[in-house]
Parts: structure tokens; sequence; C-alpha cells
């Protein structure tokens, strides 16, 4: 049961260690916290082999990474909620903080875990104090620090499919304790694993590497400046999906030239034409955190830019898309300043403002050509920008009438400020055009202001054990679908408003030795944003849209425990339960083949008590490690297991039959020697023991296909690692 998966740094000989969080943009202890979080820390990061946000899950039951055609579209989900758009508008549902940096859009949240001292999941909407993006929750990354101390660590590690990691970091102080620089970097490769039948090429293969320095300044005992920048470079022959099934009655006689040959839920595909990603980013912070008396004032001034470049082929019943090249630049900056009155009275705040800026823009050029009669079709448009601006402030306090009772309420007024404008480019000789005509323009923008608030109380019934009820509003902007057309319009769509109840537990027994948590939570989404797909009743092409689905709830229970029975010997178990369905969507696409027999009028239908896509109803993992330790070696050894299981998940918003997968259960471990004072490190590692095929989403149509990760199948390697 999975709220606080607290094993932050899961070792037995860390039981009595306080795990600290920046949940309430203050350091406190997660246990104190009024919320459910999990926290998974560096030394869990390293045992259960997380080396990015995809990974995640197997740590983090509820939350759910789902693959896309390229990073930019891929989602986070977090008790059920996703964003799953093509639109360069919308925001993610589940927002993502690095250092305090609100990240605008998904895909420069993929970076690698190297150098990460913690990874923070706040389920829930969390508008209060983070407001943007934030509608089903965040997540919220801290990256280490440089001590007072050098301090130097080292890795590599190799495993199939040629996974090459290597990764290093140095530390330490330059003038004294006054100044600190830490510097990280880090390498990954791994081959293609994506067999392309009709190219005879491989595909889905990956290379990427980055750098990160943090420069700490304390001139006195009263100021601290803190300096983060980091880039990070990625180059890929991804994102192709894989052949899963063809359909009875469903595939046709395209299908079967394209998919007949492949072998089902494997690692093949069969594509006439070429896919590879490319991107890169960088970032640059200042953070500066000064005492007024007993206040701490702090400041984070931001800038972030991104640039992706990918190709990717389709192939649809009725058409092939041979060329489906698109480009997208993200900038943006932003300004956060707060005040954090001191703790320990009879009332504690958090107040202050936000400015965020955020400007997108980019190109699609697809080439369409329909299979019955050749027909030739291009889509060239610039997407000149879709221009987001956010201003806020906001406030929460604490009231304690009595030492072990607290009342809490908190709100945040938000200005939402949201444009765009697509221009379509020339054509190439005999392609038609499908959207806007060359020098065509189609543009709209729109403003919004919403409030976010939360009240709640919390009891600490005893010094270990604690018990907490909140109600609390999120929200996530208005957005355009950036893909529109003067036929269809600028699909404007109103903003998404979550309104969360929530009550939890918090303990600990036997000198820490025991950690338990529990949640029930119940969430109502209103106006949820969503993408649907139309199709051309003439032509056969699927265009996307972006709609207002109507109500959404989703109600569950997580908990977690954590268990240090000796001084070598730590285990750890964590469980979700979420029910997220459709209140109310009556406009929903038909799926591929649906009846009328099953509810499919005039190419739409009712969603009504259908199940959010993306969404296990059950999920758990359960591991540990055992330390064997050897008298007179100057190293111990170790073992260590961790399983991690998710039930049938349905990945089509539209239900699909087709497209629901299967529950599956993986099993990952590793076994090695450790020095007894922990600088080096030697283990065998493997993933996916039990060789389970899984994937990260499945596409439904005429055929089925899936995106399946790198431990599609198992993988075994070893890791190598020294710090001092």
């Amino acid at each position: 049961m999975a709220q606080d998966s607290t094993a932050a740094d899961a070792t037995a000989e860390d039981a009595s260690r306080e795990i600290i969080v920046t949940a309430n943009k203050r350091s406190e202890s997660v246990q104190k916290v009024p919320s459910s979080i999990a926290v998974v820390g560096a030394a869990d990061l390293e045992r259960k082999n997380i080396a990015g946000v995809e990974q995640l899950s197997t740590a983090v039951p509820g939350f759910v990474y789902r693959g896309g055609f390229n990073p930019t579209n891929t989602s986070l989900s977090i008790r059920g909620i996703s964003t799953l758009s093509f639109s360069r508008s919308i925001e993610p549902s589940v927002g993502t903080v690095i250092d305090g940096v609100v990240i605008g859009l998904q895909g420069p949240n993929l970076f690698n875990f190297n150098d990460v001292s913690r990874v923070e999941v706040l389920r829930g909407p969390q508008g209060t104090l983070f407001g943007i993006n934030a509608s089903a929750g965040i997540l919220n990354i801290a990256t280490e620090e440089p001590g007072n101390d050098l301090s130097v660590k080292v890795g590599a590690s190799y495993a199939q499919r040629d996974q090459v990691d290597l990764y290093g970091a140095v530390g330490g102080p330059l003038a004294g304790d006054k100044l600190r620089l830490r510097v990280s970097g880090y390498y990954k490769r791994y081959d293609d694993y994506v067999d392309n039948l009709n190219t005879g090429e491989s595909l889905n293969g990956d290379e990427q590497y980055g750098l990160r320095a943090k420069l700490i300044f304390e001139p006195d005992d009263l100021t601290k400046m803190t300096i983060n920048a980091d880039a990070a470079w990625d180059r890929s022959d991804c994102c192709s999906p894989v052949f899963i099934k063809l359909v009875p009655g469903r595939s046709n006689a395209f299908d079967t030239q394209f998919y007949g040959p492949l072998t089902p839920e494997s690692n093949q595909i069969n594509l006439p034409g070429s896919t590879f990603s490319k991107s890169n980013g960088f970032g640059f912070s200042a953070q500066w955190d000064r005492y007024l008396g007993e206040h701490m004032l702090t400041s984070i001034t931001a800038y972030r830019d991104y640039y992706i470049e990918a190709e990717t082929t389709v192939v649809q019943p009725s058409l092939i898309l041979p060329s489906n090249f698109a480009t997208a630049k993200q900038s943006q900056l932003s300004q956060e300043l707060r005040l954090a009155s001191p703790t320990g009275g009879a009332f504690d705040y958090v107040v202050g403002g936000f400015y965020f800026k955020q400007l997108k823009s980019g190109s699609i050029d697809q080439k369409i050509r329909l299979r019955a009669n050749g027909f030739q079709q291009q889509n060239h448009l610039i997407f000149a920008d879709a221009d987001n601006a956010n201003y806020a402030l906001f406030g929460e306090g604490n009231f304690h009438p009595t030492s072990d009772l607290t009342l809490i309420a908190g709100a945040r007024w938000t200005k939402f400020q949201v444009s765009f404008r697509n221009i379509g480019q020339p054509r190439e000789p005999g392609y038609f055009v499908v959207n806007l005509a060359p020098g065509e323009t189609i543009q709209d923008s729109v403003s919004a202001e919403k409030w976010t608030w939360k009240l709640g109380a919390r009891w600490q019934m005893t010094p270990n054990d604690m018990i907490y009820a909140t109600a609390s509003r999120g929200i996530k902007g208005p957005a355009f679908n950036t893909l529109a057309t003067n036929v269809t319009g600028p699909q404007r769509v109103r903003p998404e408003i979550a309104t969360n109840y929530e009550i939890g537990f918090k303990g600990s027994l036997f000198d820490n030795r025991v950690r338990t948590s529990l949640s029930l939570f119940s969430t109502t989404f209103k106006d949820f944003q969503a993408q649907a797909v139309e199709t051309d009743p003439i032509s056969g092409l699927r265009t996307f849209v972006l709609v207002n689905a109507g109500k959404i709830r989703t109600r569950g229970i997580e908990g977690s425990v954590n268990i240090y029975p000796t001084d070598t010997t730590s285990v750890d178990a964590s469980l979700s339960y979420i029910d997220a369905k459709f209140q109310d969507f009556p406009g929903g696409q038909c799926y591929s083949g649906q009846t009328a027999a099953q509810g499919c009028v005039g190419g739409v239908q009712d969603l009504k008590g259908a199940r959010l896509p993306a969404n296990p109803k059950w999920s758990f993992n359960i591991g540990g490690e055992q330390l064997i330790k050897f008298a007179g070696a100057p190293f111990d050894g170790f073992v260590n297991l961790n399983y991690n299981w998710r039930g049938k998940i349905q990945w089509d918003i539209f239900q699909d039959p087709e497209a629901i997968e299967d529950s599956v259960g993986l099993l990952s471990g590793a076994v090695g020697i450790r020095a007894k004072d922990r600088r080096y490190s030697l283990s065998l590692f493997a993933k996916n023991l039990t060789n389970k095929f899984y994937t990260n989403g499945l596409t439904p149509g005429t055929a089925i296909v899936g995106f399946i990760p790198l431990d599609y199948r198992r993988q075994v390697g070893v890791k190598l690692s020294y710090s001092y």
C-alpha cells in the first residue's frame, strides 16, 4: 500500500534516518507532511536500477509512464490522470519540478537520474504552492549538493542489448566553506532493439549524455546563493512501436500485407520509412536564500531551452505517411519569490508570487499517400508560436491551537494567458493541401483568472503517529489544439479543474524501524482536457482533436510499509488501488470496428462509467535487501530483490477492447559485494528476470501496435561504482 515510499535511502543501516522533503516549499520530515507522497532516494534509485522517469513505476505503484512516437508525446499518470496530446499548447496534468524550477513541456523532464538525491511524487492536486501543471500531481526532483569536503563518485555498468552507462561527479570546497562546487556528467547508450522487416534496419537505439554543475556561495550565516546549470543531448532511432496482433474481422488486406509476416508480441515492425529523434536542452537557475530576522526570503530565477526534431513513419488502414517530420522548440522564463516564516510558534506560513512565460514553436511536414488510389496530400505547417504566460500570488498557513493539532488553509490566484498561431507552408509538386494552404493563417488567444485552495487539519496523536484530512483544488489552464485548421476552427478548451478530498495516517514504531502510511482519496475533475480522434469518411484520414471530456472521478487507497527488522535487513512494500472513471463524456469517438450494439451511434459513443486510460486498478511492489557480513574481509556481500506488479490496463481512451493489456509482474534483483565503508561496490543485476513481455502503451486500430521498453524481455548486466 503505496503512500510514502519512505525508504529514500533504503538500507538497514539507515533505518533511523529521517526523510526530508520539500513538498511544502520548506524542508521537513515526510512523516509530518499531511499529504500522500512517495519518496525514492539515491540509494533506492541505484538498488532498483531506476535510471529515469520511465522506470519510476517500479518503485511507485499508481505512477504510470506511457510511451509515444517521440519524447514530447509521452505522458505521466498519477492516480489515473494523465495528458496525452499532440497539441503544443496543452499543459501536462502531472507537472515536473527540478531543483525548484517548473518544467513546462513533457520531454525535457525525461532526463537521466544521475546525481539525483531524491525523487518526490506528490499525489493529488498541488494547486496552492505549485499551481502550474499540477492538477494531478507533481514530480519533484532534487539533485545532489556539493559538501564541505572533497567527494568523488564514478560508476559504470554494462547490460544486454549493448547498454552502456557511465557517470561521474566531483564536488567540494573552492574557498573554505563559503564557496562549493559540484560537477557531474553521464553517458548512456544502447543498441537498436526493434527489427524493421521492411527496410532490414533496426530501430529504437539511443545515445544520450549530459552535464550538470551546482555552485553554492554562502558569504555569511544569513545568505545562501545557489547557481544551477545543466545541458543534455539525445540522439536515437526512436520511437517506433512494434506489432502486437491483427484483429479478426477488423484487419484488412493492407494490414495483412504489412503485418502478416511479423511475429505477434515480439520486437518486430514493418515500416516503409525511417524513425529517428534528436533533441538537446539546457537550463540555468539562480536561487537566493536570505534570512530576514527569523523569516526566510527565497528568490528563484530560471531559464530553460529545449529543441527536438523527429521523423516517424505512420501506417493507417487507408493511408501511409512515408514522411512525418516535425520540429519543436521550447523556451521558458520563470521567477518565484516567496517568504517563509519560522516554525514552532502558534502560526507559520509561506507566501509568494510566481511568474512563468513559455514560448513553443516548430513545424510539421507530413506527406500522405492514400493506399486505395495513390492520392497524395501534404500537411506542411509552421507553428509560429504557442505562447503561455502564468501570473500567480499564493499563500498557505498553519495554525496550531494546541501542540498536537494543526489547522491548514491556503489559496492561490492565477492568471493564464494563452495564444497560438499557425501558418501554412508551400507544398511540393504533386501533393494537395490537407491542412492550411500556403500563407493561410489560423490564430486565437484566451485568458482566464482562477482561484485554487487548500483546507485541512493534522493531529499528531503521538510523537510518531499522525492523522490528517485535507480538501484541495488544482487547475490546468486553457489550451488550443495546435493541429487545428480553418475548417475545424481553433478548438479552444476550457481550464481543467480538480477537487480532491483526502484522509491519511503516518506512523512509525520501534525506534523508526517500522514506518507505515495510508491514504484514502477522492478527486473529481471538471472539463477534463483530452485528445480525441475524428476520421474523415472520404479519405479515411484520422485527425486529432482536443476536447473537454466533461467530468471524471478518481478515488482509491495508497499505502506503504518499510521494515528494518535487523541492522542487515530491509523490506519495503507499497500498494495502490485506483478507480478512475468518466462521469460524463457523451461525445466520445467510437473505436475502430465498434458497432451500434456496442454503443456506437453516429460515430460517437457515451463513455460514462468507462475507465480512464493508462490506469491499472491495482498495482503493488515489494522488495528488500539482505546484507551478508564477511568477518575479516574489507567488504560485505548483499542480495536484493524487487517485484513490481500492475493489473490490466486499458490504454485507449475510447475503450477499444483490443487495447487492453493483461496484468504483468516484473522481478528484478542484484547480488554483489560492497565495501564496509561503502566506497566501492560490484554487482550482477537483472531486470525482468522471469522474461515477461510487456509494453508502455498500446495504440489500437485495425491492427494493434505497442511501445516496448528496453527490458521488454530479460536483461542482465554488471555494475561497478566507487566513491569517497
